[in-house]
């Protein structure tokens, strides 16, 4: 049963990124442990612990997982138009929005965060170049999975008070056949 779900999330573009640290060395070679605890489950405060699961698992209302679906009298909105509500610059995913996005309010939010890391990790300070590296290296370490849940839970909040931004759908193509987009 293990080698099926595991085959399935290996297939999956989204959780294949998540199985890189769940690998543990059984009889001698390298496997998934794709039915290990998670970490995250743990967080106490129920909105925190919703949110870092939504943003690890792409279950958010941003631009990113929300435009792709297709919805009445609203089509799939080409990935390279789903760029970000504040900074308009970047593509509004997770990682973009907890760690990147240059919108003001953010900044203290992230700098709480930051402070509090570093108090426990002083070896992180500086230690990573890809937010998306850092933030699957932040989600597996005991001590800080709460700060790192109530970062999600606060950025979050911030984005889901504005509304997204939606690109004039005449900049791409819908084919009436199949009902996709083409760019």
């Amino acid at each position: 049963m293990e080698g099926c779900i595991s085959a399935e999330l290996r297939a999956y573009s989204r959780t294949r990124e998540l199985l890189t640290d769940r690998t543990v060395f059984v009889k001698g070679k390298w496997t998934h442990d794709v039915m290990a605890f998670r970490l995250y489950l743990r967080v106490r405060n129920n909105n925190h612990r919703r949110a870092l699961i939504h943003a690890v698992l792409s279950g958010h209302c941003l631009a990113m997982e929300r435009m792709r679906w297709a919805e009445r009298y609203k089509p799939q909105v080409p990935r390279k138009w789903r760029l970000c509500r504040f900074c308009r610059t970047h593509l509004e995913d997770a990682i973009h929005a907890l760690f990147v996005c240059s919108h003001p309010p953010l900044a203290p939010i992230r700098q709480d965060f930051f402070q509090k890391l570093y108090s426990s990790y002083p070896e992180l300070q500086g230690a990573y170049t890809d937010p998306g590296l850092f933030f699957k290296d932040v989600l597996v370490k005991d001590k800080t999975i709460g700060i790192l849940a109530k970062l999600a839970y606060e950025i979050l909040e911030v984005f889901y008070a504005e509304p997204m931004l939606v690109i004039n759908p005449d900049l791409y193509i819908i084919n009436p056949l199949t009902l996709t987009v083409e760019v």
